[in-house]
């Protein structure tokens, strides 16, 4: 898995008035195709921030998410489609000399 925080750092530095809230995404995270689908996992993200004092304050948030398998389309590959093919093809050939023959 790894952890991509492009989000965060492009609207870094983020400013609010006193009261207002952020929605959007702050980081992806990215499992390789063969990970085994399971979970939940668990992490923390943890923002450093400094009020309009200066003071500076930690916020962390704990979040849990699970690996899902896609259920993307199956394409069949090239072989498979010229071995149906072929094999079509002969079966037709056989019907068609079979038919000569009577």
């Amino acid at each position: 898995m790894t952890f991509n925080d492009t989000a965060f750092n492009t609207g870094a530095p983020l400013t609010l008035a006193p009261g207002a809230s952020f929605t959007g995404n702050f980081f992806d995270m990215l499992a390789a195709a063969l990970t085994p689908a399971g979970g939940p996992f668990s992490a923390t993200f943890l923002v450093q921030v400094t009020d309009q004092s200066g003071n500076p304050f930690d916020i962390q948030e704990g979040f849990f998410f699970s690996v899902q398998q896609g259920g993307g389309t199956v394409i069949p590959e090239p072989a498979t489609m010229v071995l149906l093919g072929s094999g079509l093809a002969g079966l037709a050939a056989a019907r068609r000399q079979r038919r000569k023959q009577q």
